[in-house]
């Protein structure tokens, strides 16, 4: 049986996490009734309003409102707010519920409302937008009600490969210039340039909006430009995420081998392992907590030169974006990251 914990903030808007069943649901219900010091008892836990439920799929569902646990944690943690270092945030939250002598049991229930949604990529754009001076006047989702995107002076879509397309061709038919760092939709790529062109438009895509990515793009080219006379160096490539990352290989692994490609053997690229030597081959692994890790390994009987680029947070995407946004307003025309940061 699956538990999901939904908590609801005073707007309604939920925040989901799903967790391994657990046992001793009747200490779950003690530890709430505890929190809320209200005696309330077993049959307040039937409606909507409840901290109890079950669904008709026999799933276990909790429900509470964050001023359930806020008198507990609000001096550590705000939902509103975007916190860097994830894992830690966790570390103080479950101190401070400890302290109050909330049992294991309900702590692993309460840090579930405070889902790693929370540290989001939007969250961070908008803090980092709100912070050069700009300000955010819509934010959209699959959930969201018909909106007018003409309110906006640019758009910058980080979304879901099946909505990418969509949501730029809407910023497209509407004048609206757009930044767009979703990766999984590039086989519609020249449909959009196609777009843009006929619309007089303004459009950035990048794999990775990140400063110092864009600057190891450059370094990638340059050295395999080097290295493609030296045959007796294989080459392959690593990328290490985060695994709520959907998509395989990253946008940012294949920009790195498209790199490669223009100065080596290798004909195309394809995900390890590959028995074709005319393939490029590209490991990609999903392990928590890691923003993003991208190697590029030479190796030859002798030696192993490697090309790595490491991110400690993913504030390197936020501002990378925002910096690309800004730039792109009021032009006219299909532009990299290349051209904002002027190298290449």
């Amino acid at each position: 049986m699956e538990k999901f914990l939904v908590s609801m903030d005073e707007d309604k808007c939920p925040y989901r996490a799903q967790f391994k069943p657990i046992e001793n649901y009747s200490k779950v219900i003690s530890d709430f009734e505890q929190m809320y010091d209200s005696g309330t008892n077993s049959s307040l836990f039937i409606d909507s309003e409840s901290l109890f439920s079950i669904s008709d799929l026999g799933e276990i569902v909790l429900i509470a409102e964050t001023s359930a646990f806020n008198f507990v944690i609000d001096d550590v943690f705000d939902p509103r707010e975007y916190y860097e270092d994830y894992a830690l945030k966790m570390d103080e939250v479950k101190d401070v519920l400890k302290k109050n002598n909330i049992s294991d049991l309900s702590i692993e229930v309460i840090l579930g409302m405070i889902s790693e949604e929370d540290f989001s990529l939007d969250k961070l754009i908008e803090k980092i937008a709100i912070s050069r001076g700009h300000e955010i006047t819509l934010k959209i989702d699959k959930d969201s009600d018909p909106y007018d995107i003409t309110t906006v002076d640019v758009a910058i879509d980080f979304s879901m490969p099946n909505a990418a397309v969509e949501n730029i061709s809407m910023a497209l038919n509407n004048g609206i210039p757009i930044i767009s760092g979703t990766t999984g939709w590039l086989s519609e790529m020249e449909s959009v340039k196609a777009l843009c062109t006929s619309k007089k438009g303004a459009f950035i895509y990048a794999s990775n909006f990140s400063l110092g990515v864009n600057i190891f793009f450059e370094l990638n080219k340059y050295l395999a430009k080097m290295m493609s006379s030296l045959s007796d160096y294989s080459i392959n490539l690593e990328e290490i995420h985060h695994t709520q990352k959907q998509d395989a290989p990253s946008g940012t692994a294949i920009t790195l081998a498209e790199g490669v490609l223009k100065h080596s053997a290798y004909d195309s690229w394809g995900l390890a392992p590959t028995e074709d030597d005319r393939k490029l081959a590209i490991t990609a692994k999903r392990i928590d907590d890691v923003p993003g890790t991208h190697t590029v390994n030479y190796e030859s009987q002798i030696d192993t030169i490697s090309l790595t680029h490491t991110a400690h947070t993913r504030e390197g995407f936020g501002l990378g974006a925002v910096v690309a946004a800004e730039w792109l307003i009021g032009k006219t025309g299909i532009f990299t990251m290349n051209d904002v940061l002027n190298i290449g």
